[in-house]
């Protein structure tokens, strides 16, 4: 990629300006990321250390009634444990434990199956008002009157008017005017029923993670009381309590490794300031005037070279924020890999190289005005049915013994000639750019172009 500083449009200081631009920018980031991350892991940690503290509690057959506990509440809670008693096996009702949860569990699991009773009738009557909605609407469709509206009925016999008709007439006018304003309200009531829907899903989703919670209890409670086959209960307690003080020591460990010194205020001051700066460049303008530059000069080329007329209508896009190219045609970005043949690929080459030759040698760029290009015949050769050799220049005499490739080839030169022709004339730039082409193809008609030639035996190029 050439950088905009080579390309004339901004100095060193702009990027060193960007430089610790993206640093704070990736600094900032990294510390909000990992403050996030802190506040998600205080959060893991209490839940994790209050576990074995209600385990604890439970199994002392002590009620826990602290809520909405802060990480340092919790902490001071794991160390000031009720001590096991002495004859702890007197104090501890395992069953009874038990048996209290699953009855909470049960209660849970009832209001669990009523929501989900409540979906089902909602859901239930969502799709009944879908049909009934269908119907109305059917209904109202057949019940549209196109006839004329008559104001007075009159006999066809004698003209005289029949008010008694009208009156009747205006009633059923009266009737299916209340009647479509009713069924016009049919998706007003869907909608509402949606709304309880959601509030019902919601509702079920929570009562399920209250169902867990329990099970998860019930679990850990078994395993409590399984453990009393091989151990007494204030061995147990024990087990718990050591538990308890090692994911305490664990919490503090890592709470200090993670504690970091940055005042991010003053490092969001100091982006800003760099961000005011590098606007102050104003590269995007910079930016937008090079892309019209290059644009306009490939589309010119792209008429010269040797292009499908399927895409010729389309046009060539560069830009030279991140040097991406899409050929835009029929309301489409067509990239290079999609460009179809490879005379499409060659036209689009050299017409997005010879566009940036231009846009350096127009501007006071560092970069030297100068472009190599390795054999573009090669989309073309040996494809040539009809070889010519440097001894056969007679048969050259007219213009329909040439190979339609080695017309194309020719092309490539001449084109390349007549830009860089250009230029030298363009009194903004007011000199020719070196362009190099290196070639294995030496038929006559190249003979104008050559500048050198490397024999097999004599000197080489490297």
């Amino acid at each position: 990629m050439i950088s905009s500083q080579y390309l004339w449009m901004v100095d060193n200081k702009y990027y060193r300006l960007k430089k610790r631009a993206d640093t704070l920018d990736k600094n900032i980031k990294k510390i909000e990321k990992e403050e996030k991350k802190l506040k998600l892991t205080n959060q893991e940690q209490k839940d994790r250390i209050l576990v074995p503290i209600k385990q604890y509690y439970n199994a002392l057959n002590l009620r826990f009634t602290e809520t909405d506990l802060s990480l340092s509440k919790v902490k001071e809670l794991a160390r000031k444990l009720p001590v096991v008693p002495a004859n702890a096996e007197q104090h501890v009702d395992f069953k009874k434990q038990l048996q209290a949860l699953e009855e909470k569990k049960n209660t849970e699991l009832r209001s669990l199956y009523k929501h989900n009773q409540l979906i089902d009738l909602i859901e239930a009557n969502e799709k009944e008002s879908s049909d009934f909605s269908r119907s109305m609407n059917q209904l109202v469709e057949l019940s549209i009157n196109d006839s004329e509206t008559v104001d007075e009925t009159c006999c066809p016999v004698c003209c005289s008017s029949v008010e008694r008709v009208d009156l009747r007439v205006n009633a059923v006018k009266k009737s299916r005017e209340s009647l479509l304003n009713e069924l016009s309200r049919v998706g007003t009531y869907k909608k509402d029923s949606s709304k309880a829907l959601n509030s019902q899903l919601l509702k079920r989703d929570q009562q399920k993670l209250k169902v867990a919670e329990i099970e998860k209890e019930i679990r850990q409670l078994r395993k409590l009381f399984n453990a009393q086959n091989d151990l007494t209960v204030r061995d147990t307690l024990n087990q718990i309590k050591g538990r308890i003080d090692t994911i305490l020591e664990l919490i503090i460990d890592s709470q200090q490794q993670e504690k970091k010194s940055a005042n991010l205020s003053e490092m969001k001051d100091e982006l800003d300031e760099c961000r005011k700066s590098l606007r102050g460049y104003g590269l995007e303008h910079k930016f937008s005037e090079a892309n019209a530059l290059m644009n306009e000069t490939m589309n010119e080329l792209k008429d010269k070279l040797d292009f499908e007329e399927d895409l010729r209508n389309g046009e060539m896009k560069f830009k030279t924020e991140d040097f991406s190219f899409y050929y835009y045609c029929n309301k489409q970005e067509i990239r290079l890999s999609e460009m179809g043949s490879g005379a499409n690929w060659l036209a689009c080459h050299l017409a997005v190289f010879l566009s940036i030759l231009k846009l350096i040698s127009k501007s006071d760029a560092v970069i030297p005005a100068m472009l190599f290009l390795d054999q573009p015949s090669q989309v073309y050769f040996p494809k040539v049915t009809q070889r010519f050799s440097s001894v056969n220049k007679q048969e050259l005499s007219g213009e329909e013994h040439l190979d339609e490739n080695i017309k194309q080839v020719v092309n490539i030169f001449k084109v390349i000639k007549e830009f860089i022709d250009g230029l030298a004339k363009d009194p903004k730039i007011g000199f020719r750019p070196q362009v190099i082409v290196l070639e294995h193809a030496d038929e006559p008609e190249f003979e104008g172009f050559i500048r050198y030639r490397w024999s097999t035996n004599g000197e080489k190029l490297i």
